[in-house]
């Protein structure tokens, strides 16, 4: 049932972002808060099978090597932002640039989403929190696009942390999504489109909402 949910909300995601419907304006706030200084949100975050571990990269030029592969920081932006869309808050941290060098038993599992055998990436961290009494229905990403005219789609994401479909009463999901950038591109503004709110019968609840997401000139 849970997995009949999250693909009909994929579906209804995607059919209301391909035909161009407007999203209501939701209520942001922006504290500044520096994951240096408060990393408790990331305490209980279990790293990807897939993607080398960036949470000790906070300045520009760290890097990390672990059985996954290689990682360098390029850019990044710790602000913390959060979203009210109905009864769900949408926390988003620490938007990063990465350069990336998987491992050879790695790479496959990327082929899908480039050829190349390093790359670059584009990530946040992202916490979600059903305020209601009720499951929703409800992903961070609809779709992601670049100042550069790059564009993805909740497809693309390399981290597939588990953070769409069903959110039960008051749970907290946490997760990062990512996403590889073309070859030799830097952009420095992402807009990402939210999904729409459903509740467990199917029905829209509340309006998605856009974000720009950036990183230092």
């Amino acid at each position: 049932m849970k997995k009949l949910l999250s693909m009909t909300l994929i579906c209804l995601c995607f059919a209301t972002l391909t035909a161009g419907c407007s999203f209501q304006s939701n209520s942001s706030t922006d504290t500044h808060v520096e994951a240096a200084s408060n990393k408790d949100y990331l305490k209980t975050y279990q790293s990807n099978p897939q993607v080398t571990d960036d949470r000790t990269l906070l300045k520009t030029g760290d890097d990390i090597t672990d059985k996954r592969g290689y990682a360098k920081l390029e850019s990044l932006n710790l602000a913390q932002k959060n979203y009210k869309l109905g009864d769900i808050t949408l926390t988003i941290r620490d938007v990063k640039k990465i350069h990336l060098e998987p491992t050879y038993s790695m790479m496959d599992y990327f082929h899908v989403l480039t050829q190349d055998e390093t790359f670059s990436v584009v990530k946040a961290f992202v916490e979600i929190t059903n305020d209601s009494d009720k499951s929703l229905l409800f992903s961070p990403v609809g779709s992601l696009t670049a100042n550069t005219g790059q564009k993805w789609t909740f497809e693309h994401d390399i981290y597939l942390d588990d953070i769409t479909g069903e959110i039960k009463p008051h749970e907290t999901k946490k997760g990062n999504i990512g996403y590889v950038l073309e070859n030799g591109s830097n952009p420095r503004e992402f807009t990402l489109q939210t999904s729409d709110i459903f509740d467990n019968k199917e029905q829209k609840v509340a309006a998605g909402t856009k974000i720009i997401l950036t990183l230092p000139k």
